[in-house]
């Protein structure tokens, strides 16, 4: 199987990162002579409320978008991939190990585990 970037985990801590510039910027005293010391705490504390709320929604996103891409790779494979690193066991003989990774395994219990794990 092919492994994409985990590029997109990062962009979820970008406006984490955004928030904690505004703060330091704004505790240097550039905003703190516009905005009251009282609105501007509370301002920061809403607006990383947010955006935490926004980096657990896009992890837990892409984790359930990952697992129902992997649910739709296992289905069309019928579930006869490697448990451990997930190489195709089609066309293998039934009791073997794995071409990939050297894990021994039987047919029946790699589709019982996948089955299993992805909860179908």
């Amino acid at each position: 199987m092919v492994r994409k970037p985990a590029w997109h985990f990062l962009v979820a801590f970008l406006p984490v990162i955004a928030v904690t510039a505004f703060s330091i910027v704004s505790q240097i005293g550039q905003y703190q002579r516009a905005v009251p010391a009282h609105h501007l705490n509370s301002i920061v504390a809403a607006a990383f409320c947010i955006t935490a709320a926004f980096g657990v929604f896009w992890v837990v996103a892409t984790i359930w978008l990952r697992k129902r891409r992997l649910r739709a790779l296992a289905q069309s494979l019928h579930f006869e991939l490697c448990t451990e690193c997930g190489y195709s066991l089609r066309g293998l003989p039934d009791p073997h190990q794995c071409p990939e990774c050297g894990v021994g395994y039987t047919k029946d219990d790699a589709r019982q585990r996948w089955q299993t794990w992805l909860a179908i």
